[in-house]
């Protein structure tokens, strides 16, 4: 029986260049998979978060989430998701409000909160919410203070839209130019506070951060192990 013939001190050592590479490669990856895990996860809790906004009634906050992954590009081996409203500083208190519960309190005067007859309750780009006076800049309708079973509101004599019952400004202006009778319509409520109840619970969802990355990043190991295992296989 004739054996091959024996292998050379040069054929034994190591493939160092090669090794580097693979080493190299396997970090890449890791770091990847590690970048990968933190988004989804930081996905999951924003979607988590906006259903939550969403099934309280609140859906403009529901919309108001975003992630961002940091840092912005490239690789790291502590990436963070980081989870928060976009925004500015009214919405960030409405959600804050809404997921602890706040009391605001007037500063000078009195809150004025507008009821169904004043109409849409934003104005503007920014989506402020609106006052006295620029609803009656905007409708050219006077309002007045007064006491309604021991509440203070501003009223207003106009007339009701039968479709939205908000004020109908044009048919309002046309009947005083015509001098017939209005109806006094409750189109602002004064309030020295207002209390927001808390309606959202938002700590167990970021609770779950951990165990949603820890779920994400075995997944990505997972793959990743598949993938050099099928390489492996392939070169055999």
């Amino acid at each position: 029986m004739t054996l091959g013939r024996p292998l050379t001190v040069t054929e034994l050592l190591f493939d160092s260049d090669g090794l580097k590479k693979l080493r190299a490669q396997t970090e890449r990856d890791f770091l990847k998979a590690a970048r990968t895990s933190v988004e989804r996860a930081g996905r999951r809790v924003e979607k988590e978060l906006e259903s939550a906004y969403e099934a309280a009634g609140l859906g403009k906050l529901a919309r108001a989430w975003n992630t961002r992954v940091y840092p912005r590009t490239g690789q790291s081996d502590a990436p963070t998701a980081d989870v928060r409203p976009k925004g500015k500083a009214r919405t960030l208190g409405s959600i804050r409000a809404y997921a602890r519960g706040a009391t605001i309190r007037s500063q000078g005067q009195m809150l004025a909160i507008p009821l169904r007859a004043a109409g849409p309750r934003f104005v503007g780009r920014g989506k402020a919410p609106i006052g006295p006076q620029e609803w009656q800049r905007r409708t050219g309708i006077k309002l007045q203070p007064a006491r309604i079973g021991g509440k203070l509101y501003l009223v207003a004599n106009a007339t009701r839209s039968k479709k939205t019952g908000r004020v109908a400004v044009k048919s309002t202006i046309r009947r005083l130019e015509q001098g017939r009778a209005q109806e006094r319509l409750l189109i602002f409520l004064l309030l020295d506070e207002v209390t927001i109840k808390k309606r959202v619970n938002i700590d167990p969802i970021f609770a779950r951060a951990a165990s949603y990355l820890t779920a994400e990043f075995e997944q990505e190991v997972r793959t990743l192990m598949a993938r050099g295992g099928q390489s492996g296989g392939a070169s055999q």
